[in-house]
């Protein structure tokens, strides 16, 4: 079911988002939210295959996919996908770089496409951070793996505040371009 919730959120933003800016270009903004989602499965598999390829999860994603039994993959990464704690695009380091790559792409790019894309890996940090709020230690091993030091709980909820706030500056300048 929370998958679910995830899957709503996505939507209704696109077509928020979409409505109230791109009308016009709005299948260019959904092909972005989509590449978005695109990109993000892509990290999920660099992680079977490359970073991580002899845990439990990638073994199993890597016999499916030799068996050619594409459902078993897709279940295996809908149902155990939590399991991935090391997603390159799930990380403090791109939520730090997030803001610079999606401030170039709003104010030097004429593709709404490229900016649905970047809109889309904002989106998923800030609702994987909101998720994850209630568990700070989950927060700290899935979203802090690159920073090799120990954060304390008020600095996961600082820089789960600052990266919402700085999403949502992002998107009233995305409104108002």
């Amino acid at each position: 079911m929370k998958r679910f919730w995830v899957i709503l959120e996505w939507f209704l933003y696109a077509v928020l988002v979409g409505w109230l800016h791109f009308r016009g270009d709005w299948q260019w903004w959904g092909l972005g939210i989509l590449l978005a989602l695109l990109l993000l499965l892509l990290d999920r598999c660099l992680y079977v295959w490359w970073l991580k390829p002899f845990e439990q999860l990638s073994i199993q994603i890597q016999y499916w996919w030799k068996r050619r039994d594409l459902a078993t993959v897709t279940r295996l990464f809908w149902e155990r996908g939590n399991e991935q704690t090391r997603l390159v695009l799930t990380s403090l380091g791109f939520a730090l770089i997030w803001p610079l790559l999606a401030i170039y792409v709003l104010t030097s790019t004429g593709s709404v496409t490229a900016i649905g894309l970047v809109m889309g890996l904002g989106l998923h940090i800030c609702l994987f951070l909101l998720q994850h709020f209630g568990n700070i230690r989950s927060l700290e091993t899935r979203f802090c793996w690159q920073i090799k030091r120990l954060f304390s709980d008020r600095e996961l909820r600082v820089i789960t505040g600052v990266f919402v706030g700085v999403f949502v500056l992002v998107n009233a300048l995305l409104l108002v371009r």
